[in-house]
């Protein structure tokens, strides 16, 4: 029964990665951070110009 378990628990590491590492952060790259800041940026410019396309409305 313990070789089940062991092999069990091997299994589960090798896919999902030690435990440790999947209770903290996730890791960026920093391609990951620079895309989420373009992102972030991009929406913050459409919202600047949808706030404009509104004042000219009124």
């Amino acid at each position: 029964m313990d070789s089940a378990k062991q092999i069990w628990d091997t299994l589960q590491v090798n896919h999902e990665g030690t435990r440790k590492r999947k209770k903290g952060f996730k890791r960026f790259t920093p391609a990951d951070v620079i895309g989420r800041l373009e992102e972030h940026l991009i929406t913050v410019k459409e919202a600047k110009i949808s706030q404009k396309r509104c004042k000219l409305h009124e």
